[in-house]
């Protein structure tokens, strides 16, 4: 009996110490995992301060950010000042082409629109007659605006003797007319008499070397308004031929051009 009690009071004490082993390794257990969520947390904070910079850095790091955004700012800036001022460069290059254009316009016809007239104040009639244009000159350009027939008048302003044209008031409107189909005297009638080639403008026979002042057209007849008066070529400037006879009524010349005999107007010829 001695003997089991004894074995009964081992196995209470064998149990007793295995608890208190058991309390033991659990307690160690849990100061280990507390140690490694300490050292978790520890790292987690730690790494979380690496990223985020201290209170006094914020606004340093914020404005250097913020500086780094401005080169990229300005540089679009830039190309779009860039892009503003090719945009109005091209603007000022088809403007100043543009304006090119008309000025080459208006310098072809400054030799006939921008010549200089003498200032006069005078009733004027066709000789016959004559076209009344918007420009002086007898280009396609320059339109007819009317026709003024021998013993109707017309007021004229401005008279230009280099280049032959007259200035002229008709029905208000400015217009222009060859002075040599012109005259002051109302009463003058048109000559009826004919030559034997049957052309009504009567010639003084001359024989002389002539050429354009700038261009002039030769027609078949001295005339503008029949239209049978067609133009067979174009005298130019440098180019001669000989004039065979003047009428200074009517201002009309006429030359022997490549063996045709054609007629011009006087005023538009000059002598070499």
């Amino acid at each position: 009996m001695k003997y089991d009690d004894d074995l009964d009071f081992e196995e209470i004490k064998l149990s007793d110490n295995r608890k208190k082993t058991d309390w033991r390794v659990f307690l160690a257990i849990a100061i280990v995992a507390a140690a490694v969520l300490a050292l978790i947390i520890f790292l987690i904070v730690n790494a979380g301060g690496r990223d985020r910079p201290p209170e006094d850095e914020k606004m340093p790091v914020a404005e250097t950010q913020a500086g780094d955004a401005w080169p990229e700012q300005d540089e679009s800036e830039s190309i779009a000042e860039e892009n503003d001022t090719e945009t109005e460069s091209e603007v000022t290059a088809v403007e100043n082409v543009a304006e090119t254009e008309r000025s080459a316009d208006v310098q072809a016809a400054s030799e006939d629109e921008a010549m200089t007239f003498m200032e006069v104040s005078e009733t004027v009639t066709a000789k016959e007659q004559t076209n009344l244009r918007e420009s002086p000159s007898q280009t396609e350009d320059s339109e007819v605006l009317a026709v003024l027939m021998n013993q109707e008048t017309a007021e004229r302003t401005g008279i230009n003797e280099e280049t032959g044209w007259s200035r002229l008031n008709y029905n208000g409107t400015v217009c222009y007319a060859v002075s040599s189909y012109l005259t002051t005297d109302l009463d003058y009638r048109p000559k009826e008499a004919e030559s034997g080639d049957g052309i009504k403008t009567q010639f003084t026979e001359v024989n002389d070397i002539v050429t354009a002042k700038i261009e002039v057209n030769l027609r078949a007849l001295p005339s503008v308004t029949n239209p049978d008066a067609t133009v067979i070529a174009v005298l130019h400037n440098g180019e001669t031929v000989t004039r065979t006879g003047i009428n200074e009524d009517y201002g009309w010349s006429r030359v022997d051009y490549n063996g045709q005999t054609l007629y011009c107007i006087s005023s538009y010829l000059t002598t070499p």
